[in-house]
């Protein structure tokens, strides 16, 4: 099992139309498995994924806020076996 937390962008200039937004993807063998996203940059928010990869297989974890001028988002991630 994967989670994945945070995936937002994070600016030290709180007025960056790119602040609060967020974006986490979890891909397994390549197929996208679960998504969380949020647009709404009026107050200060993050997420969470979690998401279940079989053994021998490949999984992926992207950050992709929308409006991201400023580039991907920060996420962490772990694994519970």
């Amino acid at each position: 099992m994967i989670t994945a937390y945070y995936g937002k962008v994070v600016l030290n200039n709180n007025y960056n139309e790119d602040q609060n937004v967020y974006e986490l993807s979890g891909y397994v063998g390549g197929t996208r498995v679960v998504n969380s996203l949020n647009a709404n940059r009026a107050y200060s928010k993050s997420t969470s994924i979690t998401f279940f990869v079989p053994a021998g297989s490949a999984y992926s974890i992207t950050s992709n806020p929308p409006n991201q001028s400023s580039g991907p988002g920060r996420f962490y991630a772990y694994a519970v076996y």
